[in-house]
């Protein structure tokens, strides 16, 4: 039974590790399936994706919906898959929602250093 997930992908839809290029969508189909060669196993074969609580462990260019298939591998922060397919790109992401993102883990990182005890904080350096 399939189910959905998410990948990070870099710009035009290409894997940032593997260097695949996913099939992306075309006229309202998704793309052509990705599809494991090997038994497999985390960070060496399969189809890696995730879950929206992993999201921020795979930041890049382009998030994508994606329909996953067949047997899977769960890793520490990832989902390795049999197969996967491109179904849309989440254009908020690129429209907008990796910038805000960034600003926010930005922001929250200053929260965090400026609450600290003073011998807690790290140097800052002037320029």
């Amino acid at each position: 039974m399939s189910r959905l997930a998410y990948k990070f992908l870099a710009r035009g839809a290409l894997g940032p590790i593997s260097e695949v290029a996913w099939p992306v969508p075309r006229d309202g189909a998704p793309g052509e399936w990705v599809q494991a060669h090997a038994p497999l196993a985390v960070c060496e074969s399969g189809v890696h994706v995730c879950s929206a609580d992993e999201l921020a462990h795979w930041l890049h260019e382009e998030l994508w919906l994606v329909e996953v298939d067949g047997p899977e591998l769960p890793g520490i922060d990832c989902h390795v898959m049999t197969r996967a397919r491109l179904m849309s790109e989440v254009e908020a992401w690129r429209l907008g929602g990796a910038a805000r993102f960034a600003e926010a883990a930005r922001d929250h990182a200053a929260q965090l250093v400026a609450a600290a005890p003073p011998e807690a904080q790290p140097l800052l350096l002037q320029f």
